[in-house]
């Protein structure tokens, strides 16, 4: 058996008042500053020139962008997102899977996802949704310029449900294809190998 060791890539060493928690793989940029009593959940992080005040308290996965500042008492949910430049007032509370920006808070936009590969399409499966992605039109940063809103490109590979039976899957396909040359992504044509989809 063996022991996971916890690690924290705290950056700002020295900076950071011992009454500081930090999960597993926080991240904290030297030029961040972070208040007492801050606790910072499992892979959080906060970007550069950020001011977090003291009694703060960060879900998993939350992350602030550069030169946001945090009021006393603020709590993100587990995978909040906050952009950068954006003020946040004292004892602010945002859910699970919220983006923060600077024009307010979108619901369910960022968060864990799982993707899979069926036959050349990209399955995407998030809180926000299910989105299909040819496999030449796919990047990693697609799906995480999505989440930090970014960019808006993924949502025209949005399908509504997935697909029951074989006319639906082939006819998504075709749909998603169409969405992901209107998002500007570049797909590459395929010969017709006999091989349906299968999802």
């Amino acid at each position: 058996m063996f022991k996971l060791l916890k690690r924290t890539r705290a950056l700002a060493a020295g900076r950071i008042p011992a009454s500081v928690k930090m999960g597993q793989w926080t991240e904290i940029h030297p030029s961040a500053s972070i208040g007492e009593r801050v606790r910072l959940g499992k892979w959080s992080s906060v970007g550069p020139g950020s001011d977090i005040a003291e009694d703060c308290i960060f879900g998993d996965w939350a992350k602030v962008g550069s030169r946001v500042t945090l009021g006393r008492g603020v709590r993100l949910g587990s995978h909040t997102i906050i952009q950068d430049d954006v003020s946040v007032p004292a004892g602010t509370v945002f859910e699970d899977h919220d983006l923060v920006t600077p024009d307010g808070v979108i619901a369910n936009r960022t968060g864990g996802s799982i993707t899979s590969l069926f036959y050349g399409i990209y399955q995407i499966t998030t809180v926000s949704g299910v989105y299909l992605v040819r496999e030449e039109a796919y990047d990693r940063s697609v799906l995480e310029d999505f989440q930090w809103g970014r960019s808006d490109d993924l949502e025209d590979c949005r399908v509504p449900r997935l697909p029951a039976t074989q006319e639906e899957r082939e006819m998504m396909l075709r749909d998603a294809e169409a969405a992901c040359r209107r998002a500007r992504f570049r797909v590459v044509a395929q010969e017709d190998d006999g091989v349906s989809p299968d999802m």
